[in-house]
């Protein structure tokens, strides 16, 4: 018997078996064996389990095998019909699907992705009901470059603020912030476009990275990450922010406004901080004093200080006549 007739037989086996045992043996031989039309009954055997999947150890087995075959399509049909679909994520984003523990997902990982038969099929993972799905999904996308609808996407999941922790989905992303913890949808989302250089949605995805618990959650490295990247306009985006009626965003606007100033090393920051200078919140005000004290020898710093000795609350006062002493 030549090898083709023995594929033919066991495929045939695989995708008309009565019993698990026997699809699973001969998923086992054509694994071996590694044909392309073990390809192609593999992912019939997803398409055939779409929706019904869990608990059943023949598209899990059939699953295992499209993935050690390195094959896109295989990927793509695994996104596509959804049947365990973080494992075919997870193999894009170069993790070994079995592996336990919470894999740390540095920038310098993250690779491009040039299968064009995967984009259809990553996007449509952005509409899966698991967030664990969609932020890889997010994550992965951000690897496309120069595909519009790629863009489109992930402004979409600019607005899911479902929350992903990362002992569920088994990678964490520490730019976003705190290593051991989780993220938000949205922030993977703009964590991509910035991969993507999308400046048309930067003032989303400032604000989606701003609302999720700062505090918590810092990511300063993000924004160095993102200036350094080449988003200039991020200094005017941070201060037109001043506008906002969160005061969530606009506090932590100008902390991270601070940051990027670098101790009085980029002067880039003065004009927006000067504009929450007329912040109602006197909080905000008296931290744009202390990050505009860091310019002593910008007159622009200087005028603003010599403004807020005028200010109505006397903390921010104290704090300005206290920088413009030290000038």
């Amino acid at each position: 018997m030549n090898e083709s007739t023995n594929v033919d037989q066991l495929v045939e086996k695989l995708l008309t078996s009565r019993y698990a045992s026997g699809s699973l043996d001969a998923i086992k031989e054509l694994r071996e064996i590694g044909s392309p039309k073990a390809i192609d009954a593999f992912i019939e055997v997803v398409r055939r389990f779409e929706g019904g999947w869990q608990g059943q150890p023949v598209p899990m087995a059939a699953t295992e095998a499209l993935i050690e075959s390195g094959e896109m399509r295989g990927v793509a049909a695994l996104l596509e019909y959804g049947v365990h679909p973080l494992f075919a994520l997870k193999s894009l984003l170069g993790i070994d699907p079995k592996e336990t523990g919470i894999r740390r997902i540095t920038l310098g990982e993250l690779t491009e992705i040039d299968q064009e038969l995967l984009v259809e099929p990553l996007i449509t993972a952005l509409g899966n009901q698991d967030p664990e799905v969609r932020a890889l999904a997010a994550l992965a996308l951000g690897g496309v470059p120069d595909d519009p609808r790629v863009a489109d996407a992930l402004k979409g999941a600019l607005k899911d603020e479902n929350y992903v922790f990362s002992q569920h989905s088994g990678v964490s992303i520490p730019i976003l912030g705190l290593p051991s913890s989780g993220y938000k949808l949205c922030e993977v989302a703009a964590l991509s476009l910035i991969r993507l250089g999308d400046e048309n949605s930067i003032e989303d995805c400032i604000v989606a990275l701003l609302t999720h618990h700062a505090d918590q959650n810092p990511k300063g490295e993000m924004f160095k990450w993102m200036l350094s990247s080449g988003w200039e306009g991020i200094f005017d985006t941070l201060g037109a922010l001043h506008a906002q009626d969160s005061d969530y965003v606009r506090v932590h606007a100008v902390k991270y406004l601070s940051i990027l100033g670098d101790q009085g090393n980029d002067s880039r920051v003065i004009d927006p901080l000067i504009k929450f200078l007329s912040d109602k919140g006197s909080a905000i005000r008296n931290e744009v004093v202390n990050a505009l004290a860091k310019f002593p020898q910008d007159e622009r710093a200087i005028t603003a200080l010599r403004k807020a000795e005028q200010d109505k609350s006397m903390f921010v006062r104290r704090q300005a006549k206290k920088a413009l002493k030290k000038i």
